[in-house]
């Protein structure tokens, strides 16, 4: 049994051995900064994300997924993501993902088109799509979030920003502008032509687009015209030629003023007549217009002028043919001279040049450098009993010229067999050797020639059924030469009346004639 003694010198051998100490080992520390990279990555990227939205295009040329860029001024805004067909491959369907600083680009009227290399007169664009390849270009609109968005085919005349005021500017004709071509206010560009378009009634018109700082300089009696890139002057002082620029002389400009007071400002939409230059816009729109009807009208355009007595009082409008295939003429005249157009009064065509012929003589005269290249109609009231003034939208018949204006205008009808060498508007009518009358109309009825000739007052004799009527041509005869004139002239009509010893001729003849029937029905019986 042990004793207390005997504990005291007990002696415990074990060891107490302490847990080895958890060491970080290095190897572990690279693949977690990966992982806190990528993640960071992952978060920043999610973090500068925007909407998706979808721009359809007619095509896209050049668009890549997952490589083409949208830009926004020349700032990368957004990355193409997917580019498809519709359901109808009529369409380009382009998914874009938009960066979150270039959300607001998903608001309704945002423009996008497709950036590409355009080198023309008006602009030069997208040379550096030549390098990068095509992008897509945005500008800001400002109306609500939407997704899905209309490309444009073309980039707009304003790429930064909208224009501050949009103009339809209408005219008749509208040859010599395109789109892009300046307009200018007193030198200075503020503006351009976005596109021409038709109207329903024929009529074209021009979309103008002016910027936002140049908004007030446009008012509801401001003026437009078009802008000749060079002009000629011929006067007293000589010969002046202005040339604007060699762009203008390709694209054509527009320019505005306002020569009044200016009015009220103008809002988007407003319509504004384009005149053909300066003259006629400084003259006003106030006026009236009128018809004038003819066989044929060769030679006459639209804005060629419309003179009484030598001055310039209007212009033609339109030139157009009716219904039942006839050509007839709109003319604008001013409003200062609707008093010199009567009722009787008489239009007539002017020609750039006039040449007369005759037995040893040829006279040439040009009216005037305009009608010359345009052409012209001149008016004037050539009887005392003018009537009273017309009224707008009275219709006049148009003559080939003076002469036959001032004839009677009570027709005269003839038939040949043959009408070679009759000209409308040139052949003479003679009695006796002197001009008396002109040749109109010239055409075929049932395989005749029909000519109809309107003669001079005074003349009224030899409309009666005696009078005959023959072509004059040059003839080479047995016994001479007949009809020379005519080598210079022309073939002419000559009216030839009964003498006193024809008329008893005839007379006589017929009483033969009358009483041979009789005889011959007596016998019968």
């Amino acid at each position: 049994m042990p004793t207390e003694h005997s504990h005291s010198h007990f002696t415990d051998h074990g060891k107490i051995i302490s847990h080895a100490n958890i060491r970080f080992s290095w190897i572990w520390l690279f693949p977690l900064l990966a992982f806190l990279t990528t993640a960071w990555f992952f978060w920043n990227n999610w973090r500068s994300e925007g909407p998706t939205i979808e721009v359809e295009f007619h095509e896209a040329p050049g668009i890549q997924a997952n490589k083409t860029l949208l830009f926004y001024r020349g700032v990368a805004a957004g990355a193409v993501t997917d580019v498809k067909l519709d359901k109808h491959l009529s369409k380009a369907m382009v998914q874009i993902r938009l960066k979150a600083f270039a959300a607001p680009l998903s608001q309704a009227g945002t423009l996008y088109w497709i950036d590409q290399p355009v080198i023309s007169l008006a602009k030069t664009s997208g040379l550096s799509s030549i390098i990068q390849g095509n992008s897509i270009q945005a500008r800001l609109g400002e109306g609500p979030r939407t997704t899905h968005f209309i490309g444009m085919e073309k980039m707009p005349l304003h790429p930064l920003e909208a224009p501050g005021l949009i103009l339809k500017l209408t005219a008749h004709e509208i040859p010599y502008l395109e789109e892009g071509s300046p307009i200018t206010y007193r030198g200075i560009t503020i503006g351009g032509v976005m596109r021409k378009e038709i109207l329903t009634d024929g009529n074209s018109v021009v979309i103008a687009a002016i910027q936002k700082q140049y908004i007030g300089l446009i008012h509801s009696n401001s003026h437009f015209w078009m802008l000749p890139a060079a002009s000629l002057k011929i006067g007293p002082n000589g010969i002046q030629t202005e040339i604007q620029n060699l762009k203008n002389m390709f694209l054509g400009t527009i320019a505005v003023d306002t020569f009044q007071a200016p009015q009220e400002e103008v809002k988007n939409g407003a319509s504004f007549k384009l005149a053909s230059g300066e003259q006629e816009a400084r003259s006003g729109n106030e006026g009236a217009t009128f018809h004038l009807y003819a066989q044929e009208i060769p030679t006459l355009y639209v804005d060629a002028p419309v003179l009484h007595r030598g001055i310039i009082v209007g212009k033609i409008e339109k030139k157009e043919m009716n219904s039942e295939g006839k050509p007839f003429l709109t003319i604008f005249i001013k409003q200062e001279f609707l008093s010199t157009l009567h009722e009787k009064s008489v239009f007539w065509r002017l020609p750039g040049t006039k040449i007369q012929a005759g037995p040893g003589i040829i006279n040439m005269e040009i009216s005037s450098l305009q009608s010359l290249l345009q052409g012209g109609i001149a008016y004037d009231s050539l009887t005392a009993d003018q009537g009273s003034v017309a009224e707008a939208g009275s219709s006049f018949p148009l003559f080939s010229n003076e002469q036959a204006a001032r004839l009677s205008p009570e027709p005269l009808k003839m038939t040949f067999d043959d009408g070679q060498g009759l000209l409308a508007g040139q052949t003479q009518v003679r009695y006796l050797g002197v001009p008396i009358g002109l040749v109109e109309e010239v055409h075929i009825k049932h395989h005749h020639v029909e000519v109809t000739a309107y003669l001079a007052p005074g003349y009224d004799v030899l409309r009666k059924p005696d009078t005959s009527f023959s072509i004059v041509h040059p003839k080479l005869r047995l016994d001479g030469l007949s009809g020379i004139e005519t080598l210079v002239s022309g073939v002419y009509i000559e009216c030839i009346r009964p003498t006193k010893s024809s008329k008893r001729l005839v007379h006589f003849m017929d009483r033969i004639w009358k009483r041979a029937v009789r005889e011959k029905i007596e016998n019968k019986k």
